[in-house]
């Protein structure tokens, strides 16, 4: 998105949820890259520069995963990706409709940016 670097975006569910993505490039470069929390049942979800995985629920932090390199999941995709050119089939394949939902939501977004306009999605 050309002379857009840093943007947040609001995305509204038909449930009445609502999530929020904000993309910075002006952090100091000794902070984490990447930061993902998900909030939800009274707990918190928290993925630190894919290398570590938290959770936050009645006053207490659990870690669940914890590396010194990123976990991004490029091996398991490739790894998949064999599996399915030699053996025809995986165990962890993405139904196409969340995979059109998904670009139709990225699309959406770069629309958004583009009029500055409210795009909605059926």
């Amino acid at each position: 998105i050309k002379n857009q670097d840093s943007i947040q975006v609001n995305i509204c569910f038909q449930n009445g949820s609502m999530a929020t993505i904000i993309y910075l490039c002006d952090g100091d470069s000794s902070s984490s890259k990447e930061f993902i929390e998900v909030t939800g049942d009274e707990t918190i979800y928290q993925i630190d520069d894919f290398k570590s995985l938290a959770t936050i629920k009645s006053r207490k932090k659990r870690m669940i995963v914890s590396s010194s390199s990123q976990l991004k999941g490029y091996r398991e995709e490739i790894e998949d990706l064999f599996a399915v050119l030699n053996e025809g089939e995986s165990d962890r394949e993405m139904p196409f409709d969340q995979i059109y939902h998904g670009m139709k939501v990225v699309f959406a977004i770069k629309e958004s940016l583009r009029t500055n306009q409210l795009i909605k999605i059926d």
